[in-house]
């Protein structure tokens, strides 16, 4: 009797192992198949994992870190406010990956990181690396919102994962040349001809198909002639050689950081006159990492950019937040789309009270009211049909006294516009 008792409990013991193992087995494969994380019940999700991709390596890793702020300032501030409450406050958890500015190695990122557990993934900065990187969220059915990434094509290609919080190629060439038009009447000074000028990534070549695409049609500009370059190059004389022998009123340029200030340095060197350098959706025309570098020889620059939203419901507090973590005050736009994609993420996850990825898409498409720490007209994000941000605008900064300020729109306005800017020989550097 007393064995017949025992081998009764092995026999037990080996149906709950097997049970067990039947039933994580197959919620693993759930996983895996369709990326749905089963929730037992409210309040038994402890995290929801969120990927992001961004350059933390290579020529763009400064522009990594001001992303990576954004994003921790975000999940810092939801997870210190009790976390997502519809799933029982689980906690937002950051699993980073490195492009390296590379699109191969953002592609293999985002399949990384969605087997890693990720329900949502956000980055990637460059539209190179972005556009490779949602191809795999598209196809693993995994929502994306991108943060940073101008070309047309990446909202453009019917896929139902994607959303775009920055505005695409199309809008600001646009904006652009409404801005060009409203100065040429502000200030009363001719704007006919123009050089456009940017390195030659699928970011700056579509923005100057946007442009040569757009102006004219609100000014009087022409473009006189469309030069590009290798992102990497250590020279540009020659190309500013040749923008010297044009003798452009204006030039647009579209540049990563260290090229640009390349740019204008080699424009002071070879002292070309100009009555404007504009850069258009330009990283490396405004922000601190030119004004550092270059001092006053970066004074009067101009870019068609976006900005912070100082109307924002929590400006005081993410301000506050900004300086206890950096030690300085904003200098910086990219951490505001970083900051908004995690806003955008955790409204849908709240809605939702699912980490469902197909509910998580569905609410991300639906998103109406949250507020938007970018300059957007109005200052809330909405996504269209394609996942476009469709309340996205840029606006015109000038650095004016080593600091970029607001001159358009006027609604805006932090400081007028000057125009033209001095000559050379004229300034004191």
């Amino acid at each position: 009797m007393k064995n017949e008792k025992k081998e009764t409990k092995r026999q037990q013991n080996v149906m709950n192992r097997r049970t067990f193992i039947k039933y994580t087995g197959m919620a693993s494969a759930t996983v895996v198949a369709t990326g749905f994380f089963p929730n037992i019940g409210i309040g038994e999700v402890s995290e929801v994992k969120i990927g992001q991709i961004y350059p933390y390596s290579g020529p763009l890793s400064t522009v990594a870190k001001f992303m990576d702020i954004g994003t921790m300032l975000a999940v810092e501030e939801i997870n210190a406010k009790g976390g997502i409450k519809s799933l029982g406050g689980a906690k937002l958890t950051i699993v980073s990956g490195d492009s390296q500015a590379k699109p191969e190695v953002g592609m293999a990122e985002a399949e990384r990181l969605i087997e890693a557990g990720c329900v949502v993934l956000t980055g990637c900065f460059q539209s190179s690396v972005t556009l490779a990187a949602t191809e795999v969220a598209e196809r693993l059915k995994t929502p994306f919102v991108c943060t940073i990434a101008i070309a047309d094509e990446i909202t453009r290609r019917g896929y139902k994962n994607v959303f775009r919080l920055e505005q695409d190629t199309s809008g600001i060439g646009k904006d652009c040349d409404d801005f060009i038009a409203w100065l040429e009447k502000t200030t009363g000074e001719s704007i006919r001809t123009a050089v456009v000028i940017h390195e030659n990534t699928l970011y700056g070549m579509s923005m100057a198909d946007s442009l040569k695409r757009n102006l004219g049609k609100q000014s009087n500009l022409k473009v006189l002639k469309d030069i590009s370059y290798p992102h990497t190059t250590k020279d540009l004389s020659t190309e500013v050689i040749q923008i010297k022998a044009l003798k452009p009123d204006i030039i647009i340029c579209t540049s990563y950081e260290q090229d640009a200030i390349l740019m204008t340095r080699s424009l002071y060197d070879q002292r070309v006159d100009l009555k404007g350098i504009i850069g258009c959706s330009s990283t490396g025309h405004q922000g601190p990492i030119p004004i550092q570098a270059l001092g006053m020889i970066q004074e009067y620059v101009m870019d068609i950019t976006t900005t912070i939203n100082r109307f924002h419901p929590r400006f005081n507090s993410i301000l506050k937040n900004y300086e206890k973590r950096t030690g300085t005050s904003i200098t910086d736009m990219f951490f505001f789309y970083s900051y908004d994609a995690i806003q955008v993420i955790a409204d849908a996850l709240e809605k939702t009270g699912s980490t469902d990825k197909g509910k998580i898409r569905d609410a991300i498409s639906k998103t109406e009211g949250v507020p938007a720490l970018t300059s957007s007209v109005p200052s809330t994000i909405k996504f269209d049909q394609t996942g476009q941000n469709v309340h996205a605008k840029f606006l015109t900064v000038q650095c004016l006294g080593q600091k970029d300020t607001i001159v358009w729109p006027d609604k805006f306005k932090e400081k007028s516009v000057v125009f033209p800017m001095p000559k050379w020989k004229d300034r004191k550097i």
